[in-house]
């Protein structure tokens, strides 16, 4: 069979089985229905939240929650419950107890703190990576 036959076959067969055979996938798949295929959210699913100032003193935050710093730029948030299985989120921010003005730029990170399964670990530092005294916000969802 010669390319010329074989197109010209396949392009009887195409009419033989109707336009659908000649769909353009990216059109026609456009207006096709979508299945979410992620489970649903767990019961019972929480998330919490404390706002430190950069002297390690809560400002706000959910019940419960307490914080302290133990040198520069360290710190740990406690929650009164075991967070081991938890997310952990922070993000630099101003807060109403360091002086109302933006927060200078640094970096923050979190994780599970060693020795105590209620508790996270934040670290904040400047620019240069060096650790120092941020205020941030910290989510835990769990």
């Amino acid at each position: 069979m010669t390319l010329k036959s074989a197109g010209l076959a396949l392009a009887v067969l195409a009419m033989a089985l109707g336009t659908a055979a000649m769909a353009d996938p990216w059109v026609d798949n456009a207006g096709a229905p979508r299945e979410h295929k992620a489970p649903p959210p767990a019961q019972g699913h929480l998330t919490y939240r404390i706002v430190v100032d950069k002297n390690g003193n809560k400002v706000s935050g959910s019940t419960g929650t307490s914080v302290f710093r133990s040198q520069a730029g360290v710190y740990i948030a406690e929650f009164g419950f075991d967070v081991t299985g938890c997310v952990y989120v922070a993000t630099l921010g101003r807060t109403t107890r360091s002086g109302g003005v933006d927060a200078p730029a640094g970096y923050v990170t979190t994780v599970q703190s060693a020795g105590f399964q209620d508790g996270v670990f934040v670290a904040t530092f400047d620019l240069h990576g060096r650790r120092h005294d941020h205020p941030f916000h910290l989510l835990v969802a769990c």
